[in-house]
């Protein structure tokens, strides 16, 4: 006892050690919990009239179907520390947070495995058929890692193909970021997407004007705009006149010339314009009809040489 007294006085004092496997470890056995079913304490249920309700659950996932919905087998506490929508459920005082089975509306059997999936893990399998389900639960849930994690998916997979898709369903969820590097892929392409894609004629008025209005725009002429824009009010008859003007005026006219005047006087002819827009085409062009358009080459909207739009 002497000996043992005289080397623990050796010691300076406590120390405090830290398994750095600890946290891996113990996820790694809740992850064996959920997939056997052991020690669960509540069942998630989702909404049995959600998309993909129908398809096959896929092999290893801890789902089961019955007649009402798909159910999973939880832990509450790790879904509520993983998910805050999950620890208001159970820690507020809600009704959810006595019962034994909890429904979920408005989230897919595939997604709902995939976020519980995560909870559990940290990880998640996104792709091009998922995404935007995943991207919608995960925001309902207020799982921000994979909201992220989706924002970033369909960011780095944006093409002619998707942008106008990608840009309504940013406007959507209101998600700033992507509506951001949307829009800045159809301005860089925007010439070809005049060309090949009818879903500009498809985007709402604000989302035209949003596109027209951009200081971005690659395009080397006002006239690939103006005709956009026309395009857009053509496939849209039905809209008030009010917002084919409105449209009309994210046009930059003061960027024509002289050379565009044959184009221009074009416009009169069309239909469209002899219907609803005469009088706005009138104001455009002054007194002197188009004679006065300016001498300088056009500029376009493309950037110029020290970093600033050109106006």
């Amino acid at each position: 006892m002497r000996r043992m007294a005289s080397v623990l006085s050796c010691f300076s004092g406590p120390e405090e050690l830290e398994d750095i496997n600890h946290a891996r470890s113990l996820l790694k056995e809740l992850k064996l919990f959920y997939d056997s079913k052991l020690l669960v304490d509540v069942t998630i249920e989702v909404d049995p009239d959600c998309p993909s309700h129908q398809q096959n659950a896929g092999p290893g996932k801890s789902k089961f179907c019955t007649e009402s919905g798909k159910l999973f087998p939880c832990n509450r506490n790790v879904l509520a520390a993983a998910s805050p929508y999950f620890k208001s459920m159970f820690t507020g005082g809600l009704y959810e947070s006595k019962q034994q089975k909890v429904t979920i509306h408005d989230v897919d059997a595939d997604s709902m495995s995939l976020i519980i999936d995560y909870c559990y893990t940290g990880k998640v399998q996104i792709t091009e058929a998922n995404v935007q389900r995943l991207y919608a639960a995960a925001n309902m849930l207020q799982l921000e890692y994979v909201r992220y994690a989706c924002s970033s998916f369909m960011t780095r997979r944006l093409d002619v193909s998707n942008c106008m898709a990608i840009l309504k369903f940013a406007d959507t969820f209101d998600n700033h970021d992507l509506k951001s590097e949307a829009q800045g892929f159809v301005a860089r392409n925007f010439v070809q997407l005049c060309k090949t894609s009818r879903e500009l004629c498809e985007l709402d008025l604000t989302q035209i004007k949003d596109i027209l209005s951009l200081d971005t725009l690659d395009v080397d002429c006002e006239s690939k705009v103006c005709s956009a824009a026309i395009q857009w009010i053509e496939a849209n008859q039905r809209e008030q006149t009010d917002d084919a003007v409105e449209v009309l005026r994210c046009v930059r006219w003061h960027l024509f010339t002289e050379k565009d005047a044959a184009y221009l006087e074009g416009l009169k002819s069309k239909p469209c314009v002899k219907r609803h827009l005469a009088g706005f085409m009138a104001g455009v062009s002054g007194r002197d009809g188009w004679s006065g358009l300016r001498r300088p080459p056009p500029t376009g909207r493309r950037t110029g040489s020290d970093g600033a739009p050109k106006r």
